[in-house]
């Protein structure tokens, strides 16, 4: 058991780890070729393509992952017909709106000139992308590790190059935004030819299935919507109160933190099928069982966290132009943020695998969006995007406490305190080592930091192989 959750937990982490680092390559390398305010308007593409991807996905991830452990083969099957055809008819009429309202939509993006004619392909792009969401959740829940790792990569790759062949020919943020939709339609040939052979000929549709689907896929779009909404109004308040190379900093801090979230997913990829088949067999024990799972989870969350807390100021330092070096000051913080999103990860598997709801989800993430965009109203005017990077805690602390508490009363499923505390105590160590060595010299620091890592991870590490033998 053991070296088979490892293996799968690096085959994922290895897709995407290729998939974020070759979109990792290309933030210093936009540093030297795009100003502060133009990588703004990059930001605020890609923030829209991930709206629309959102509303038109409509959290059919969710359903399929549930469903997939609770019905046969020829069940699932309909049910995913079903839903791929209502996400194709929602997409087919945005593009038709999109077409029709470009330059409306532009506007009301802030006024972007490029995106009154890209809008209408951007649209086709995302519902070109539908395919990829239910490819990408099939390879995950049928624990295809290898298939999705290699699907991950080849994409990144594919718009990785475009995108550098169109830097090349146009420095401009619409040359990007072009290269990534290209990438996007080439790759929907291998998403269809997945998706066909999966399906098969049958043509069969359910309603019930559709709404049973629904019905548990609906309340994750507010929860999925919540994050990309919020950056937009991060956006709309800095563009308003900060200048652009502020904004730009910020955008640029963002872009290398989040990261981190390209291995909460990795793991997440790893370990939600464990959930799927607990509830699935039924084994005895089921609920510690689940609670194992649990603590390993949030063990590989806190190492990642650590890394990314003591490392990713010098690598800012290292790799990034000099003009953008001023961005470390918000890493500590907005990788304070991205932890409080790894630690929902498991607790949002069990109400989704184990309770079968996902109201919460919504619940949970509303009331931190409403809650961090109060205190980014209330504080960006003051202290500019360092008050939106600390608001970031805010909005991902309420979310994740909201899912823990509700697992926990619909379960009865617990983390044992004395986990918390290893937690609690190695997190307090990192803390102290990022300050007591912010005025070491660079190598130094890096070494120092290194160090502290592979220290505070070790025992952890054994710790993990015993509990997982256990």
């Amino acid at each position: 058991m053991p070296g088979e959750l490892i293996k799968k937990i690096s085959t994922y982490t290895l897709g995407e780890f290729v998939s974020k680092g070759l979109s990792a390559i290309l933030i210093p390398v936009y540093s030297y070729l795009l100003s502060p305010a133009q990588y703004a308007d990059l930001a605020l593409f890609n923030i829209v393509l991930a709206l629309t991807s959102i509303v038109v996905g409509l959290g059919a991830g969710t359903a399929l992952l549930r469903f997939y452990f609770t019905l046969d083969a020829a069940a699932f099957r309909t049910m995913v017909r079903s839903l791929l055809a209502c996400l194709l008819t929602l997409g087919a009429i945005l593009l038709g709106i999109s077409s029709l309202q470009a330059d409306a939509l532009s506007q009301s993006l802030g006024g972007l000139s490029y995106l009154g004619c890209i809008l209408p392909a951007l649209f086709c792009g995302v519902l070109l992308g539908t395919f990829e969401q239910f490819v990408s959740a099939l390879l995950r829940i049928r624990e295809e590790a290898h298939a999705f790792a290699i699907m991950t990569m080849v994409s990144s790759t594919l718009k990785t190059g475009l995108i550098v062949a169109a830097v090349v020919w146009q420095t401009e943020v619409s040359s990007i935004a072009w290269a990534t939709l290209a990438a996007i339609a080439i790759m929907s040939v291998y998403y269809l030819r997945y998706l066909g052979r999966f399906l098969g000929g049958e043509t069969t549709l359910s309603r019930a299935s559709l709404v049973a689907a629904l019905g548990l896929s609906l309340p994750v779009v507010p929860h999925n919507l919540s994050h990309w909404i919020l950056n937009l109004s991060d956006r709309y308040l800095l563009e308003h109160n900060v200048d652009a190379e502020e904004l730009g900093l910020y955008a640029f801090a963002f872009s290398l933190t989040w990261l981190m979230a390209a291995l909460y997913h990795a793991l997440n990829n790893a370990f939600a099928p464990e959930y799927g088949h607990l509830v699935r067999d039924d084994a005895p024990g089921r609920d510690a069982l689940v609670s194992t799972r649990i603590e390993l989870h949030l063990m590989l969350t806190f190492v990642v966290f650590w890394g990314a807390y003591l490392l990713l100021s010098p690598a800012i330092m290292l790799i990034a132009d000099s003009d953008y070096r001023a961005s470390v000051s918000f890493v500590p913080w907005l990788v304070t943020g991205a932890l409080c999103y790894g630690i929902y990860y498991p607790f949002a598997n069990v109400v989704t695998v184990v309770v079968g709801r996902t109201r919460v989800l919504a619940t949970a993430s509303i009331t931190g969006a409403v809650l961090q965009l109060t205190l980014n109203i209330w504080l960006i005017p003051r202290y500019g995007a360092l008050a939106a990077a600390t608001n970031v805690i805010v909005g991902y602390g309420v979310l994740a406490v909201g899912v823990i508490a509700y697992s926990m009363i619909k379960t009865g499923i617990r983390v044992s305190p004395r986990t918390v505390m290893q937690f609690a105590l190695a997190t307090a160590a990192v803390v102290a080592i990022y300050e007591a060595t912010i005025d070491v010299p660079l190598a130094a620091l890096v070494a120092l930091r290194l160090t502290a890592i592979v220290v505070l991870s070790w025992p952890l590490y054994i710790w993990f192989r015993h509990r997982v033998t256990g």
